[in-house]
């Protein structure tokens, strides 16, 4: 099985958070989205998290983001949302939601609301409070509010005819898990041609199209595949705003690069009949598969072996 990089789902999420919080927060907890005075402008308290965190003994331990918000009641109270986003299995994460929100309530004297995005695979994961107890009696007990991305399988097209920037993301999100790259391909390419066809504004574009990149990761080749006609495509619409995504123009030098270097070494070590190779390595489409070609060409082989060797590729 080829490696593929890594997903990078929390880099992901935190870009999409900020800039569209109101979006966020009408999509997945509309009813707390109600409450509040959105003629207020929210903010985002990093230096104030930063801080919690930094109290905490174990760097696994975080808050992705807390926003200061107001009510509808035009008071300014500080109501600070704890909003975390798993990708995995947590079995410390009712706890420790629980302790983070206690270390802001302790600190800053403020309600607090703590909100979590349940964005692992796992259908039977659905923590929603932390008790403490002794002696039979509670001393503890703890809750938070959920939503569970898993519970918009099955809901695609809805997602699709939405404009909430989110529906994007949870359709991604769904669609990350998908095991067959052909399938993970596919959907990739309709939710980048999506983000034209909703209307969305060329920031929000960018933005997502990044969040897609992030989390829907496939093979070199198919990458490139990918890139391509979303060139095609923007050309056709006359917008182009995602096509300079600078890690695939990156892969495509490098392989241009090794592809010079190798016609180089061929004609070096096998003359001009050593050129006749170029029209199999061509064909090769992965950098690691050209680097084996740069390993083999340093090998005492005739041209014969070398191409013998090749087959093997």
């Amino acid at each position: 099985m080829k490696k593929l990089r890594k997903r990078a789902f929390d880099e992901a999420w935190k870009r999409v958070l900020k800039p569209y919080f109101w979006e966020f927060l009408d999509f997945y907890f509309p009813h707390i989205s109600e409450e509040i005075d959105k003629k207020k402008t929210y903010v985002f308290l990093d230096k104030e998290l930063e801080k919690i965190v930094r109290a905490s003994t174990s760097k696994s331990r975080r808050v992705d983001k807390l926003v200061k918000i107001y009510l509808k009641d035009q008071q300014e109270v500080w109501l600070l949302i704890h909003v975390e986003v798993q990708t995995y299995k947590d079995i410390e994460f009712a706890q420790r939601m629980y302790s983070y929100h206690y270390r802001i309530y302790d600190r800053y004297q403020k309600p607090v609301s703590s909100l979590a995005i349940l964005a692992d695979n796992n259908k039977n994961f659905r923590p929603r409070g932390f008790k403490l107890s002794a002696f039979g009696k509670v001393y503890v007990n703890f809750e938070f509010e959920t939503c569970k991305i898993l519970d918009w399988k099955g809901k695609e097209k809805e997602l699709e005819n939405m404009k909430n920037p989110f529906a994007t993301v949870t359709l991604a999100s769904l669609k990350a898990y998908e095991r067959k790259q052909t399938e993970r391909y596919e959907w990739k390419r309709i939710l980048t041609r999506l983000l034209y066809e909703k209307g969305y504004e060329k920031q929000t574009i960018l933005d997502l199209y990044h969040f897609i990149d992030s989390i829907m990761v496939l093979e070199d080749e198919q990458e490139i595949k990918y890139h391509e006609e979303i060139v095609k495509y923007e050309e056709g619409k006359k917008m182009v705003y995602i096509t300079t995504a600078e890690r695939i123009g990156m892969q495509k030098g490098i392989k241009e690069g090794m592809q010079k270097g190798i016609r180089l070494a061929l004609k070096i070590k096998y003359g001009k009949e050593g050129l006749k190779a170029m029209d199999i390595i061509e064909k090769f489409k992965t950098l690691d598969t050209l680097g084996k070609v740069e390993e083999l060409l340093e090998e005492p082989l005739s041209f014969e072996e070398f191409l013998q060797e090749m087959e093997r590729f």
